[in-house]
């Protein structure tokens, strides 16, 4: 999923994640906190997350409010992943300039050296964002341009739901 979020000098960012969970009214994705994304967040809980689907002309943006997940649920999803992505969560310094990729590799491959038999703990700095969801707009396009658009807000605990002209 697509994932934007606005820094503290109002300048926005997106980028792709990728969408862990989906619950009744929320979506999890998992990151460095230290990231721009993390950093974001931190600054600005308002986030966006959008999905599109070109053969079938379709969209679904999603709004709302960006939280930390709790470091038991975050643990236990780290501890799930495969131990070489467990390594890439540990030894990147993601957002952070590098000298060469090259560096990056060699930094990673004495890591895994180092702790090939090791159960590896997962860094404070890493962990969920669960988006807790306010709004929801579903566009479908059509060969007239009138395109279908429909917003659903969360409101007073019940869904609302208003057409919107193209």
């Amino acid at each position: 999923m697509t994932v934007s979020t606005v820094d503290k000098n109002n300048s926005p960012s997106s980028r792709m994640v990728l969408l862990k969970e989906i619950k009744d009214r929320s979506l999890i994705f998992f990151t460095n906190y230290k990231s721009k994304k993390g950093q974001d967040i931190d600054d600005n809980p308002n986030i966006c997350a959008s999905f599109y689907w070109p053969p079938l002309e379709r969209q679904v943006i999603l709004k709302g409010i960006a939280k930390k997940c709790s470091e038991n649920y975050s643990e236990a999803y780290f501890k799930s992943r495969p131990f070489k992505s467990q390594v890439s969560a540990i030894i990147s310094n993601q957002s952070q300039i590098i000298s060469s990729y090259d560096e990056l590799l060699k930094r990673y491959d004495k890591f895994l050296e180092e702790n090939k038999n090791s159960d590896l703990k997962k860094p404070t700095y890493w962990g969920g964002v669960e988006i807790f969801i306010e709004e929801i707009e579903f566009w479908q396009g059509r060969e007239n341009r009138l395109h279908n658009r429909v917003v659903c807000s969360f409101i007073n605990n019940k869904w609302e739901t208003k057409l919107l002209s193209p």
